[in-house]
């Protein structure tokens, strides 16, 4: 899992790699339980459209969703996706903005979301805050890489390379 708070960084490094991956931008809208499960469901679904596709009820379009249920479910459904190293099926789930989440019921279901999930998943979040989501634990058990401004900051000497190199490309010869 990464803890990031460069989303573009993140999207071109995405790109880079040959595997699927759902992308989720939150804002205030998403600190609601059913709002947050439902749009991560949604999300995962553009990728892999059976992935816990078993939490929702069709039969009560308006119905409120248990989240418990829905961690639950898409963890199985993760866990069969990754069965027999499918290196094809690996997935990238990116939460973007995740700073926007502080409804200590989504915390916890993340929580669990992230205990358990299989080793073929990744979870990236982009983030100006530091979440609630036991990363010291994650820290320990080198389930976590953090990337902070600072990793990503050009000395001076990296920024009159960059620029030199650039120049060097875009100036007609």
């Amino acid at each position: 899992q990464t803890l990031s708070n460069h989303s573009t960084l993140l999207s071109q490094w995405l790109h880079t790699r040959p595997h699927s991956f759902a992308w989720l931008t939150l804002g205030q809208e998403h600190n609601v339980e059913d709002v947050f499960w439902r749009y991560t469901l949604s999300s995962i679904q553009q990728t892999q459209p059976d992935l816990g596709a078993g939490s929702l009820n069709p039969d009560q379009p308006g119905a409120t969703l248990d989240s418990q249920a829905v961690v639950v479910t898409l963890l199985n459904d993760l866990d069969k996706l990754s069965e027999g190293d499918h290196s094809n099926s690996a997935i990238s789930l990116v939460f973007d903005d995740f700073h926007y989440i502080d409804n200590p019921s989504i915390l916890e279901g993340f929580n669990l979301f992230l205990d358990h999930l299989p080793s073929s998943v990744r979870v990236l979040i982009t983030t100006r805050d530091y979440p609630q989501l036991k990363l010291a634990k994650r820290r320990a058990s080198g389930q976590l890489i953090e990337l902070g401004s600072s990793a990503l900051r050009f000395s001076e000497q990296e920024a009159v390379a960059f620029f030199q190199r650039v120049l060097a490309q875009t100036m007609p010869g």
